[in-house]
């Protein structure tokens, strides 16, 4: 299945290509000072307030970089939900192969937002995002509240 890679720091994850809706430069993301520190901001893509969740803050390793090759993914979403992720050196699309499952008690809760089974790709091994776990109700209420 084809997927977009992208990298956490040194690390490679990838959204499969069947969920994109949009691959967009990095834009002006509007500040949302309630929200927790992995929502970057709020992007107004036409019309409609997106949350934007950062991945490297949800990782605890800080904001994203702002690099050349940094975008925000507008993943397809049921609506009236939205959500869009940032990622860095966001630039080709791969095929990925299911290299092995991995038991719950590695993945942990603080990597709910990973698929647990790692895959293998052109570039090695590679994560897959479950960004359907990122929409809590924490996060769909504050895009309400500030749309």
């Amino acid at each position: 299945m084809n997927h977009l890679l992208f990298h956490l720091g040194e690390e490679q994850f990838a959204i499969a290509a069947k969920d994109i809706r949009a691959v967009l430069p990095l834009p002006h993301l509007e500040p949302l000072a309630s929200a927790p520190k992995y929502v970057a901001g709020l992007l107004r893509f036409r019309g409609v307030l997106l949350p934007v969740v950062d991945l490297m803050e949800l990782r605890g390793r800080g904001p994203s970089q702002r690099l050349m090759s940094t975008r925000v993914v507008l993943l397809k979403c049921e609506p009236p939900h939205q959500l869009a992720i940032l990622a860095e050196k966001a630039l080709e699309m791969i095929e990925l192969e299911v290299a092995s499952d991995l038991p719950p008690s590695i993945v942990g809760e603080a990597r709910s937002w990973l698929v647990p089974r790692v895959y293998h790709g052109t570039m090695g091994l590679v994560e897959v995002v479950d960004w359907r776990s990122l929409l809590t109700e924490e996060l769909l209420m504050l895009v309400g509240q500030n749309a």
